[in-house]
């Protein structure tokens, strides 16, 4: 809600510097500012926590490090600051949890009305899952994650649901939801 839009400025190779920019027109006069820049990493989105009023907390959805071969997704946890002009706390970040992969990242996330957070994850190669992850319930690639981020602890950064349905298959990765997905997005 709000007067604002909010705009996530994807960061490349060759930029290196990922931004999440908050317009607003006031007045007439559109003002831009700066919310978070995360620098080595490209921004695939946001999600803000269904308490944000109470606790200021936005997900962000990132792949890096930007120009390696190997990378990593990370979900990461942020605090807004209360005061104007809002912003991320840049210490605030928590990584939530990561992965490998290089290509096919995947790349949303939602906040169910079951209040979990769930995170697209694609295969993690650009050349037709040749890892052949999607199908490997060891993995959290080609699917779509269920965690649970509210009841989270310095020890642990989320929960998995128990209703999840691969939490009681053998050697599966509990967080997995759905899999044998190729690029799921939006």
């Amino acid at each position: 809600g709000g007067d604002a839009l909010l705009v996530v400025v994807q960061g490349r190779d060759d930029e290196n510097l990922s931004r999440l920019l908050r317009y607003r027109g006031d007045s007439g006069t559109p003002a831009t500012q700066t919310i978070l820049e995360i620098e080595g990493r490209v921004v695939y989105g946001i999600e803000f926590h269904p308490e944000y009023d109470a606790g200021g907390e936005v997900f962000v959805f990132s792949n890096g490090p930007t120009g390696e071969r190997e990378r990593r997704n990370r979900i990461s946890r942020f605090t807004i600051s209360a005061e104007e002009p809002r912003a991320c706390l840049p210490e605030s970040e928590r990584v939530v949890i990561e992965w490998r992969s290089m290509g096919h990242d995947g790349g949303d996330m939602v906040f169910g009305h079951d209040g979990m957070l769930y995170i697209t994850s694609g295969d993690g190669t650009t050349d037709s899952d040749t890892w052949v992850s999607a199908q490997d319930v060891r993995s959290l690639l080609g699917g779509v994650l269920r965690i649970d981020v509210r009841h989270a602890s310095a020890e642990a950064p989320y929960r998995i649901p128990a209703d999840n349905p691969c939490l009681d298959v053998d050697g599966a990765r509990g967080e997995l939801l759905a899999m044998g997905l190729r690029n799921p997005w939006r």
